[in-house]
């Protein structure tokens, strides 16, 4: 077991090739405060957590070989860590977690610059806070597991996720003061859901707000 408070790692910068070949490897670390920068041009990791807890991080990771990973956690528990800030590119793939049980890691403002900008097979609750994304990122992977996302970065609300499964309609519902029924205000921004396809809305009548006041069909 380590525990290294406010001590910067010298850079690591590994030229070979190797399938498993990676610039540093953090093996028992808690309680610190770590500054590294680990670089490789092999296909393992940059920079690979194992059994890392309760430390604050920052730095920059590659590893430019295929099947690479910029940083990486992996094997053991790797959980309750903040790392800030952390500089991630010129690999295939910058974020992996692979270790799985619970994370509760949080990682704020991460920089992504690889083709996949994150992979996580396994582990839950960890947190990308207001991440940003280069223009060769590809797969953001937002949807992988375990991940949760504070914030867009500097991607446009539209754009992330790339693609949506929800259909939302709005109606809200309010009683007719005068007593002649109900008012519905209905602003279609998709298809209607199925248990709404039966009441009518034949009978609306465009209004002075942007929405369709109409009156509820009976039943």
């Amino acid at each position: 077991m380590s525990r290294a408070r406010c001590r910067p790692l010298p850079n690591r910068r590994n030229a070979s090739t190797a399938a498993s070949a990676g610039g540093l490897q953090l093996n028992y670390v808690l309680d610190s405060d770590i500054f590294a920068i680990a670089d490789s041009a092999g296909g393992a990791a940059g920079l690979a957590l194992e059994q890392t807890q309760f430390s604050r991080i920052s730095g920059a990771g590659s590893a430019n070989g295929t099947g690479g990973t910029a940083l990486l956690l992996e094997n053991g528990f790797n959980f309750a860590n903040s790392i800030f800030a952390f500089d991630m590119e010129a690999s295939p793939t910058c974020l992996g977690i692979t270790f799985n049980h619970d994370g509760q890691n949080s990682f704020v403002s991460p920089y992504f610059a690889c083709t996949t900008a994150v992979n996580a097979t396994a582990s839950t609750r960890n947190v990308l806070i207001n991440p940003t994304f280069a223009g060769n990122v590809v797969n953001r992977g937002p949807q992988s597991t375990g991940i949760q996302i504070v914030g867009t970065g500097n991607r446009a609300v539209w754009q992330f996720p790339s693609a949506s499964t929800i259909q939302r309609e709005r109606v809200e519902v309010e009683r007719h003061r005068a007593g002649r029924g109900e008012i519905r205000r209905c602003s279609n921004t998709s298809t209607p859901p199925a248990s709404l396809a039966r009441r009518s809305t034949s009978n609306c009548r465009p209004s002075t707000f942007s929405a369709r006041v109409c009156r509820a069909s009976p039943g």
